[in-house]
């Protein structure tokens, strides 16, 4: 019986959420940030939709590191832009 609940139990850490994490932190000039946002968006929605898989608060924190991840660049690009516009 331990066996049968154990198997209804089961659970596991969304890779989407693992992988969104990953790339928000390596922040590969935009890039990453762009997929670690995509990623994160994905994992959240396969949190909600099935309860054996977490990872949710990866996911957000890949989603919150990758949207600052973005800003940065969308900021260095403006900065870039009118810089060399001068």
């Amino acid at each position: 019986m331990t066996d049968a609940r154990q198997q209804q139990y089961a659970r596991r850490t969304s890779a989407l959420a693992v992988a969104s994490l990953v790339l928000s932190i390596l922040w590969v000039v935009g890039i990453g940030s762009l997929l670690a946002v995509l990623f994160g968006h994905w994992a959240l929605a396969d949190t909600r939709d099935d309860p054996a898989v977490q990872g949710r608060g990866m996911a957000v924190a890949g989603l919150v590191i990758g949207y600052v991840s973005l800003g940065f660049t969308a900021l260095i690009m403006v900065a870039y832009a009118v810089g060399g516009a001068s």
